[in-house]
């Protein structure tokens, strides 16, 4: 009885060697385009751009910066994106930068 994962024995690699069906399938699979947001993420960004506009029409300064943050932490891959050459460093930076005015939010709101 044969292994079944070396179905197709007929089609040899360069070392002489049957393609296993993982190999022989992976070339025929279309590439799919890179999505940046899932559903989920972008409904969330949504949500926190929303609560940063009530937030400056009601005035809160502390739910301001906190929904800030939290947008600022959702966009960082988009950053990583646009980029370009700089896109890593940019993407670390908002995240760095809004998890730091995350808690610096918490701390003032909290003391």
């Amino acid at each position: 009885m044969r292994y079944r994962w070396f179905a197709h024995e007929d089609e040899k690699d360069e070392f002489d060697q049957p393609v296993s069906r993982a190999l022989w399938h992976d070339e025929d699979r279309e590439e799919h385009p890179k999505v940046i947001f899932s559903v989920g993420k972008g409904a969330g960004t949504f949500l926190a751009g929303m609560v940063v506009c009530y937030a400056l029409w009601a005035g809160d300064l502390q739910l301001f910066l906190f929904s800030f943050s939290v947008l600022l932490y959702l966009l960082h891959p988009l950053a990583r994106s646009l980029g370009g050459a700089r896109g890593r460093f940019l993407s670390n930076f908002l995240k760095g930068f809004s998890l730091a005015l995350g808690w610096g939010i918490l701390i003032w709101v909290l003391l």
